[in-house]
């Protein structure tokens, strides 16, 4: 009887060992560098840890899909957070597909592009790529006027700008938070009349727009600066949102600059919006402008 139970294991152990060395569970990958860098094709599906680091809120799992993308940096190609290209182990990359993200609805998390919830480096690029994946992959247009087509999470952190985010080319997108004490923009702009986050598209109006469960600090008490500006806005709706100067600094309690003519939200507004449950400590907490498309209408 021994000798039988011993010849049945070596018998399953010879067959697994004969099996394929391709893993029937899905392939992990650190981050994104490594799954932009390395060819991983054959496994068909990934989970990556991170973006930048294990753990970082990067991570995900991917699929490989047949077909081409711009592949000609390391950084290049794909839209920087949902679809990327893939190396081909040497240096190279391959053409003959790309990894795409797994969604299951039409919210775009930040972190997925690379942002920074530390504080340590600057967001805007990533969070810029962010928006505008968003808009570039919205479902069929929305049915009634109360129906987010897309939503840009920005998950709990602090997210450096040094120069601005510019959202507002497609119709009804929503960028929100965990809360304005939790999910925290520090602006420090680079020049005067720079914008943090902005909703606009030339020509046309930010339509249905909304932002909420944000807060929006900084510590620059130099630049003419705006937290959040609707330019020609209609039917949006701004609420939750924090806006002040820097706590941790003692450099000024609100939004400040030397010409005393910062910001906190800036309306170049049409019709039908509204802010509720906001409270902003700034040279012009809330400041009404001229639409710039007012000759269209």
């Amino acid at each position: 009887m021994f000798r039988k139970i011993i010849a049945a294991i070596a018998f399953f152990l010879s067959a697994a060992c004969s099996q394929p060395a391709i893993a029937a569970s899905p392939q992990i990958v650190p981050t994104i560098t490594a799954l932009k860098a390395g060819n991983f094709t054959s496994y068909g599906t990934l989970y990556v840890q991170g973006y930048a680091a294990i753990g970082d809120g990067g991570g995900g799992s991917f699929i490989w899909v047949a077909g081409s993308l711009p592949c000609n940096s390391v950084i290049g190609g794909g839209d920087g957070g949902t679809t990327f290209c893939s190396g081909n182990g040497s240096g190279g990359y391959l053409t003959t597909g790309y990894w795409k993200r797994q969604l299951t609805n039409f919210t775009y998390n930040i972190l997925w592009f690379g942002a920074d919830p530390t504080g340590a480096a600057p967001s805007q690029v990533a969070i810029q790529a962010a928006q505008t994946t968003a808009c570039a992959n919205q479902p069929t247009t929305p049915t009634n006027s109360n129906q987010l087509a897309a939503a840009i999470y920005w998950p709990r952190g602090r997210y450096l700008l040094t120069a601005g985010v510019t959202f507002g080319a497609c119709y009804r997108v929503r960028n929100y938070g965990d809360g304005w004490q939790t999910s925290v923009i520090m602006f420090r702009p680079t020049a005067n009349d720079l914008v943090a986050l902005k909703c606009e598209e030339a020509g046309a109006q930010c339509a249905n727009m909304e932002v909420d469960h944000l807060g929006f600090y900084s510590d620059d008490t130099t630049h003419r600066k705006t937290a959040l500006a609707m330019v020609d806005t209609t039917s949006s709706t701004v609420h939750d949102v924090y806006c002040s100067g820097s706590f941790s600094t003692g450099l000024s309690f609100s939004w400040h600059d030397s010409s005393n003519s910062s910001n906190c939200f800036l309306i170049n507004g049409r019709d039908n919006s509204q802010m509720r449950t906001i409270q902003a400590f700034a040279d012009r907490p809330i400041y009404f402008g001229v639409n710039p498309n007012a000759a269209a209408w």
